[in-house]
């Protein structure tokens, strides 16, 4: 398979860290590109307005536009690139994306924690659901896989706590309504 960097790709390590400003160094590291091609591609970013860019002495440091009235169009689609990523690296994964998928269309799903960086050695899979799931499907897919799920299940985006939007943005997969899931986490950003 051949990996391929696009100019989208390269926002993944904000997926994880809006907030933040990254040194090209570190999204070098981030990302496994050496500094000239992210360089390019983070220039093009900043004339799109995407990305800003502020020079302190030797460091360049990036960070996301959010005055920008298409940054959440490029998070989006930078979201869904890495879901289909990790869909093409681990089958299981692919599968329970199915099932979610398939199970009831007006609910939103996201699943985050430990799973996300190291799905084999993840004591289980956290997953955020937004409407109803019947725990019966549930536990069968996670006895025919052999995974734990660890559904938190809530009514609405809102009702949940800070403490844990805080630690879905460290490490997360939006399986479906990327836009609205997204929006609902960089709120106040």
């Amino acid at each position: 398979m051949v990996k391929k960097l696009t100019i989208l790709s390269v926002l993944e390590p904000f997926l994880s860290r809006p907030k933040e400003s990254l040194h090209l160094s570190q999204l070098s590291r981030d990302l496994k590109e050496p500094h000239p091609t992210l360089r390019q591609h983070f220039n093009y970013l900043e004339k799109l307005g995407v990305v800003k860019k502020q020079i302190k002495g030797r460091l360049t440091l990036y960070s996301l536009n959010f005055s920008s009235p298409c940054l959440i169009n490029y998070i989006v689609i930078a979201e869904e690139y890495m879901l289909i990523n990790r869909m093409e690296k681990d089958l299981i994964f692919k599968e329970l994306v199915s099932f979610l998928n398939s199970y009831n269309y007006k609910n939103k799903y996201l699943i985050f924690g430990s799973f996300i960086d190291n799905p084999k050695n993840a004591n289980d899979v956290d997953l955020l659901i937004i409407g109803s799931i019947l725990k019966d499907d549930l536990n069968a897919f996670s006895r025919k896989y052999n995974l734990n799920i660890h559904p938190i299940q809530n009514k609405s985006m809102e009702l949940i706590s800070d403490a844990l939007k805080k630690e879905i943005i460290k490490k997360h997969l939006i399986i479906n309504s990327t836009e609205e899931f997204l929006r609902w986490l960089y709120d106040g950003s």
